[in-house]
């Protein structure tokens, strides 16, 4: 490896640990917490399956799936298998993902800026909240829960 790459690698360290100390977002190891504390039935909106983020390769990004609805269950099983999974850069490169990986909400090949923040309850769905890097927090709220949000 030549002292140009390892200069620009301690420099994408430095930053992802920023990012990993924000207090608005999560980082791989908060959100397999948070998962172990919903119920595992627990049906949970909006997220798809872990990836390199497209804003910052050396972070995980959840696929912004509206249709995906899934058990906690099967969220906690992705997340801990993300864990020291090493995934590709969406122009190349290979990512390994720790605990301190921060996590965003993104579709492939996008990036986003939504930070996942937690989960909030909506009509017994739990749907993603998300921190915009440069903005207030907001939810993210599939089709199905806004129909049922609006319906009651």
């Amino acid at each position: 490896m030549n002292h140009l790459q390892l200069l620009v690698d301690g420099f994408n360290a430095q930053a992802s640990a920023e990012r990993a100390n924000d207090p608005n977002g999560l980082t791989l190891g908060r959100w397999i917490a948070l998962l172990e504390n919903l119920p595992p039935l627990a049906p949970v909106a909006g997220l798809g399956e872990p990836m390199s983020y497209r804003g910052y390769y050396s972070d995980l990004a959840l696929d912004a799936a509206d249709e995906r609805r899934v058990d906690a269950a099967v969220l906690l099983i992705e997340a801990r298998g993300a864990m020291g999974a090493v995934f590709g850069g969406y122009k190349g490169g290979n990512f390994p993902m720790h605990a301190n990986s921060p996590v965003w909400v993104s579709e492939y090949g996008s990036a986003s800026g939504w930070r996942l923040a937690g989960l909030r309850e909506v009509v017994g769905v739990w749907v993603p909240v998300v921190a915009p890097e440069d903005e207030y927090a907001r939810v993210i709220v599939d089709p199905y829960v806004k129909a049922l949000t609006e319906a009651t």
